[in-house]
């Protein structure tokens, strides 16, 4: 079925208040958030997530890469902006800013109505963001927003529009009051002894090999993304927390160091820790000592009850010694193996070098009114990526060929 892009968009903005009001039903990344009625879309969903990680990483590049070449980007008060390069000015010159106030920021959706055809889709939401400032005081505000995504070649899927405008300052009377959104330095104190609280709380139970403990600082709802990337449901949780329970044997140790908090609002607050865990455990039928440390981020909730964790997520760092001797994490276990090296630098695909070099390209030439460009990365003597930019000649709308267009060397050899 073909879309009329104009029709939809009409369509989608007189159907936004009538979905508002119904209950969300939490994704599992924890930066996007569907209705209830929302179906999952991995391809729309990838974008969310991709786009929510631009934020926390404050790389507008990133984000543009988002949108396809010929997006439509409609600010409020700004005219309608044009193309993937004038919506990566507007991302730059925002972060710059919060970059320059030492801030941090996030972005959280909601979405409340979705469609989707074979090629084209979208979604009509709420935006939350969550700006952080050099103290450590945060506030959120948010906004309504409307997006048309597009799929390109294999199967990605990018903004061809992305209109948004400011939400009213006021609670609904269909929803629980939200808190003001500022987390003052004394309060985000308060967050961390009782999270350093809740903490020892699960160490003991580790220790203690206590089951009903360990559960009790939980959620009814707490899920995990694991390092492969997949998602470990409430019972999947369960089963392995018994299973680990019931392996593990002392001496152990456990330790969770808490290196930063991010709250999102004074009941909710995401926790990077660092956790480490030794213990022993038959493994290749013998009892061997085990350490394992890992860095995770982990979203706490206030709940009447206390604080208990909800939802954990983006494990790096992973580290794992078995009778002393480092091991790869995901690997069986070899007691006749080698340690594991893992790799000291990470290779790039030609798709990450394209990824890496289009935008910087793209907004250099339009910058410099450059017509034709190529960019080649040698390594070890051997050419690993290359590609041409742009036309060798603007009339004949000749495209520049990087192993065949000839540019003149001009003062480049007149170096140190």
């Amino acid at each position: 079925m073909k879309i009329n892009l104009l029709m939809m968009f009409a369509v989608i903005s007189l159907c936004f208040f009538k979905t508002e009001a119904q209950q969300p039903q939490t994704a599992p990344t924890g930066d996007l958030i569907l209705e209830k009625g929302v179906a999952p879309h991995k391809g729309l969903d990838e974008v969310y997530r991709r786009f929510s990680e631009g934020y926390r990483k404050l790389d507008a590049v990133s984000v543009a890469e988002l949108y396809t070449e010929t997006a439509a980007y409609l600010a409020p008060g700004s005219n309608v902006q044009i193309g993937r390069q004038d919506v990566l000015k507007n991302f730059s010159s925002f972060f710059d800013s919060v970059k320059r106030q030492n801030g941090k920021i996030e972005i959280i959706f909601r979405i409340v109505q979705r469609e989707v055809d074979r090629n084209m889709a979208y979604d009509v939401g709420v935006y939350t963001l969550v700006s952080t400032n050099s103290k450590g005081e945060s506030r959120r505000s948010s906004g309504k927003f409307v997006v048309v995504a597009k799929r390109e070649k294999n199967d990605v899927w990018r903004f061809q529009v992305d209109g948004y405008s400011d939400l009213p300052n006021v609670n609904s009377n269909n929803q629980r009051p939200q808190s003001s959104g500022t987390v003052s330095q004394a309060e985000l104190q308060t967050i961390r002894r009782a999270l350093e609280a809740q903490y020892a709380k699960l160490a003991e139970a580790l220790k203690n090999k206590d089951f009903e403990a360990f559960q009790a600082l939980r959620t009814a709802d707490f899920s995990t993304i694991a390092l492969n990337g997949g998602q470990q449901t409430t019972e999947q949780m369960e089963a392995r927390t018994r299973l680990l329970l019931s392996v593990i044997q002392p001496p152990m140790e456990v330790g969770f160091e808490i290196l930063n908090l991010n709250p999102r609002n004074a009941e909710t607050v995401v926790a990077t820790i660092r956790q480490r865990f030794s213990r022993m455990q038959e493994i290749a039928g013998k009892l061997r000592p085990i350490q394992t440390a890992v860095t995770q981020d982990e979203t706490w909730v206030k709940t009447p009850d206390g604080w208990k964790l909800k939802f954990v997520e983006n494990e790096k760092d992973l580290l794992r010694f078995i009778d002393g001797k480092r091991v790869e994490p995901g690997k069986p276990y070899d007691p006749n193996a080698p340690p594991y090296d893992p790799p000291t630098e990470t290779s790039l695909s030609q798709k990450d070098l394209e990824t890496l070099f289009d935008p910087i390209f793209a907004e250099r030439m339009h910058k410099l009114n450059v017509p034709g460009a190529v960019i080649s990365v040698v390594k070890d003597g051997k050419t690993v990526f290359t590609k041409g930019y742009g036309f060798a000649d603007i009339e004949k709308k000749t495209p520049v060929v990087a192993d065949k267009t000839i540019f003149r060397i001009g003062s480049m050899l007149l170096t140190d």
